[in-house]
């Protein structure tokens, strides 16, 4: 009787720990894309014009001072 049971307990203990493995690989399938410094230049290009210069800039602004803020 104790035979089994240990064989049983192994055997659940091996499928536990082969699935604990098995769901903390990392997923490699999600690639991150990363803006190059000239791929913002050119989207500020064409969506900052004289004419909303000082309203975008009042954005980052505002966005900045929310940073900050919650940072403290």
């Amino acid at each position: 009787m104790n035979r089994k049971i240990l064989y049983v307990m192994t055997i659940i203990v091996t499928f536990v720990l082969l699935f604990g493995i098995a769901g903390c690989k990392k997923k490699t399938d999600e690639a991150v894309q990363v803006k190059t410094p000239d791929e913002y230049k050119a989207k500020a290009e064409e969506e900052i014009t004289e004419d909303n210069m000082e309203a975008e800039l009042n954005k980052l602004e505002k966005e900045l001072e929310a940073d900050i803020t919650a940072e403290q």
